[in-house]
C-alpha cells in the first residue's frame, strides 16, 4: 500500500504542469476590473467537480500553480479568480470592535458598503466576479454550462480552496452558499485580542463535514489563533492531525504541517505536499 501511495504521490508531482488559459476580468462584465492578473481556467472533463482558487494578500492568481496542477491530475476543472485583496484582513487585529472582520469580509464578499478599512463596488467584489466569469465562459462554450444555471453557479460542484486571506473569503462564501467542499490553507485569520468574527460562528449553507483545513505549526501569523478560527468555524473543538507529507488513515478534519521551512505559511503548497494535498482534494 505504502509502494501503490508513493508512486501515485510521484506521478501527480512529475506530472505536475497544466496549461490555464487566461481572461481579463474587464470582458467578463461591466465595470469589473483586472488586479493583478487574470483570471485563469483549465477545463479537464473528468469528475465533474469544478476546483476554484482565492489567494492571500497581494497574491496573482498563478501563484495556486501546483495546486491547480494536482486538482487537474485528480480530475477537476479549475478556475483561478482575480480579485481585490490590496488589503490584508488582520489589520482589523488592531480594532476594538470585532465585528471589523465581519464588515471586512462582507464588503469583499458582495459589495455591500460596511467597512472603514476596504472600499470596494458591487461589481468588484468576489461573488460578482465569480458570477460573471461563470457567465462569460458559460456563453462561450456549452462545455461550461454545466457549472451554470443561467443566473448563478452550481454550487453544489465546485470545491473552495483559499489560502490565507483566501481562506477566510472561501469559508466566508461557503456560509452564502452549499458548497461541495471548503479548502482553507494558512488561516482564516479572524480572531484577534478583542475578540472574533462573529461570522466564523454563524449558521452557514454548507455542511460543516464538508470543510478541511491545513494550517501550518510554526506560521508567523500564528497558529494558536488560525486553529482557533477553525474551531468557531467548524462547531468543535478539533485536535488537530499532525502531518508531515502524508495523512494518515484516521485524519480528522483539521490538519497541522510540522514540517520545517524558513516561510511556513507559504509553504503550504510546496512540492512536498502533495499527498496532503491529493487528500484535501479526494472524495474523502
Amino acid at each position: 500500500m505504502l509502494a501503490t501511495l508513493t508512486a501515485l504521490a510521484l506521478s501527480l508531482s512529475t506530472a505536475l504542469a497544466v496549461e490555464l488559459s487566461t481572461v481579463d476580468p474587464a470582458r467578463t462584465g461591466a465595470g469589473i476590473m483586472q488586479f493583478k492578473g487574470p483570471h485563469r481556467y483549465a477545463r479537464v472533463e473528468e469528475t465533474g467537480t469544478l476546483v476554484i482558487t482565492i489567494g492571500g494578500t497581494g497574491s496573482r492568481p498563478d501563484e495556486f500553480a501546483r495546486v491547480h496542477g494536482w486538482a487537474a491530475q485528480l480530475g477537476h476543472d479549475v478556475w483561478a479568480l482575480d480579485y481585490f485583496n490590496g488589503v490584508i484582513c488582520t489589520t482589523c487585529r488592531t480594532h476594538t470592535d470585532p465585528t471589523c472582520f465581519d464588515r471586512y469580509r462582507r464588503e469583499l464578499m458582495v459589495g455591500d458598503t460596511l467597512s472603514e478599512i476596504v472600499t470596494l463596488d458591487e461589481a468588484n467584489a468576489i461573488l460578482p466576479r465569480l458570477r460573471a466569469l461563470a457567465g462569460y465562459l458559460a456563453s462561450r462554450h456549452s462545455y461550461w454550462r454545466r457549472y451554470w444555471t443561467g443566473s448563478d453557479l452550481r454550487w453544489d460542484r465546485v470545491m473552495l480552496v483559499g489560502h490565507s486571506q483566501g481562506a477566510g473569503h472561501v469559508a466566508f462564501l461557503a456560509k452564502l452558499v452549499s458548497v461541495k467542499r471548503v479548502i482553507m490553507t494558512g488561516g482564516p485569520h479572524d480572531v484577534g485580542p478583542n475578540g472574533a468574527g462573529t461570522w466564523l460562528s454563524a449558521p452557514g449553507a454548507t455542511p460543516l463535514a464538508n470543510y478541511r483545513s491545513l494550517l501550518h505549526r510554526d506560521d508567523f501569523f500564528g497558529a494558536a489563533s488560525q486553529l482557533a478560527a477553525v474551531r468557531l468555524l467548524m462547531g468543535q473543538d478539533y485536535e488537530p492531525t499532525m502531518v508531515d507529507r502524508s495523512v494518515p488513515a484516521d485524519a480528522g478534519p483539521v490538519l497541522m504541517a510540522t514540517m520545517a521551512h524558513r516561510d511556513p505559511h507559504n509553504s503550504l503548497q510546496r512540492e512536498e505536499f502533495v499527498g496532503i494535498w491529493r487528500w484535501l482534494l479526494g472524495e474523502r
